[in-house]
């Protein structure tokens, strides 16, 4: 399409809002070239301006990116807080609904933490078809409203359903906001904003179970969930009023209708091309990545047979202790190396790839523990933590193959083969 070849009547720019800092302006869109003809079988090609596209997510401000960035953990942090806040309110919980065997009131986190594994299979494809903005409101607002619920439930059973319908809306951050990060942040950045994204899911489990506890002594266990529905519900007010839509496809997505809307005979179609930023340096693949996880994956087995062998009588305390410093240590840097690399790998398709790594975490987190006190009561702390340590150890092999054979294995992935592809046009 050539520059200037119709006259535009209307303004079709974009307004800015309170949760839209940014708007290109609607001249310098319909004054670009598109390639393409305009036609059903040869549609015009819409993609980012390479010259000052203001809308484009990749071109914020590193402060605004940053803001974004850290709201949007916040999100994370709130939602797995209320997961682990219920676990110190359980006595309470026992005591307002006697009469059932201790599994039935564990449900009541494993039901969040179902909601974890299902919640992420349809809320991350939504996103990229309605773009993370949209989904974030309405997953987030029931997510509130379920949490509020648990607070009035008159039994066990109404508050694991509860529980678990609460989990299922607040998984929605667990995925999209990386899917977020990885829309704003190039390549070369994207680790530095993973770091943030990924304390949250490690800093709610630790808070929740320290506040929830003092809280359930305190005021019971109706206000441990009564404050997860404040946090949740200011953070949709405060999301609803400040988180942009930062998902490309869908951006690109409108702009095309409103240029066909403005120009009754051309027919436009959105597509997504990241053009990287001129470096002199050769771009690192995301196997670079792993490096952190390679290290990780050797610490854990070690903090877990240190607390195994180290936990008993006979020691001092503060030796099995410290064995949570190698252990912490690996968790963090395998959670961290291994979300930033699947968020390199898949890049628009972050979020569904980061769901279907959520499910099975999740689902591990739903069975564990309905049985691992049983195991502990059992085989003893020694050998039930031993147990423990030989799984990990059996998955320490895992990120240097991944380092050695993930570029062979990325190019038969048809959607990471596509966003590669897409990356390098």
């Amino acid at each position: 399409m050539e520059a200037h070849s119709k006259m535009w009547t209307k303004d079709y720019s974009l307004k800015r809002r309170l949760w839209r800092r940014y708007s290109t302006p609607w001249q310098k869109i319909v004054s670009h070239s598109y390639e393409g003809a305009g036609t059903e079988e040869d549609p015009y090609l819409v993609t980012w301006l390479e010259n000052g596209d203001e809308e484009n997510p990749l071109r914020w401000s590193s402060s605004y990116q940053w803001a974004v960035t850290w709201l949007v953990a916040w999100t994370t942090l709130a939602a797995s807080f209320a997961s682990s806040s219920y676990s110190a309110a359980i006595p309470k919980v026992q005591q307002e609904f006697p009469g059932y065997s201790s599994q039935v009131y564990i449900m009541g986190v494993s039901a969040f933490v179902l909601g974890y594994a299902f919640g992420p299979l349809l809320w991350a494809p939504m996103s990229e078809v309605l773009g993370r903005r949209r989904l974030f409101i309405v997953t987030y607002a029931l997510f509130t409203i379920f949490n509020a619920a648990v607070c009035a439930s008159q039994n066990i059973w109404t508050l694991i359903i509860l529980r678990l319908l609460a989990g299922s809306f607040g998984a929605s951050p667990l995925t999209n906001a990386a899917g977020v990060v990885a829309d704003i942040f190039p390549a070369e950045k994207r680790g530095s904003g993973m770091a943030i994204f990924s304390a949250a899911p490690f800093t709610g489990p630790t808070l929740g179970p320290i506040v929830g506890g003092f809280l359930g002594e305190a005021a019971g266990w109706r206000w441990v969930c009564g404050v997860n529905a404040i946090l949740s519900g200011v953070l949709t007010i405060l999301g609803t009023l400040t988180i942009p839509e930062t998902y490309s496809p869908v951006l690109l997505r409108e702009r095309a209708n409103k240029l066909t809307a403005a120009n009754d005979n051309p027919r436009y179609i959105a597509l997504l091309r990241k053009h990287r930023e001129k470096s002199p340096n050769t771009p690192l693949p995301p196997e670079s990545r792993l490096a952190p996880a390679m290290l990780g994956a050797i610490l854990l087995p070690l903090g877990l047979f240190w607390f195994a062998w180290t936990c008993q009588p006979s020691v001092h305390w503060i030796v099995s202790i410290l064995a949570n410093i190698p252990f912490g240590m690996g968790m963090v840097m395998i959670f961290l190396s291994l979300f930033t690399y699947i968020a390199d790998v898949y890049t628009v398709h972050a979020a569904s790839a980061l769901a279907a790594n959520s499910v099975l975490r999740s689902l591990f987190g739903v069975a564990f523990p309905l049985f691992t006190t049983a195991m502990y009561d059992g085989m003893g702390i020694n050998w039930a933590s031993t147990l423990v340590a030989f799984l990990a150890l059996a998955m320490t092999p895992q990120p240097f193959l991944f380092y050695k054979y993930g570029k062979k294995l990325r190019l038969k992935s048809t959607f990471s083969r596509h966003n590669a592809e897409t990356l390098l046009e």
